[in-house]
């Protein structure tokens, strides 16, 4: 999505702290480095960061999520009960 300037937008929701989002198939990282509280929502929108409707860049690793073609895995950890969105537009090549 950043090469190609598609939106992309992931939504994280649980409790934990030091949460880290890896994509497995681009070997890319992103890290919360503070706590997520039960109500609160981590958003990733393209590569800016905000906890609820603030921005949280400096509690963060800077790291960015892209997507490449084809099936994308995902791993996740400091989280309990993570509840995790993908929002980007499907485009047809």
């Amino acid at each position: 999505p950043l090469e190609q300037r598609h939106d992309l937008m992931i939504k994280i929701t649980g409790t934990g702290n030091n949460i880290v989002l890896t994509n497995t198939t681009t070997n890319e990282t992103f890290i919360y480095k503070k706590g997520l509280a039960e109500g609160q929502t981590l958003t990733i929108n393209g590569i800016n960061p905000f906890l609820d409707d603030t921005s949280c860049g400096i509690d963060t690793d800077h790291g960015t999520i892209s997507l490449v073609k084809g099936n994308n895995h995902f791993t996740v950890s400091g989280l309990d009960n993570p509840d995790i969105t993908f929002s980007f537009p499907f485009l047809y090549f």
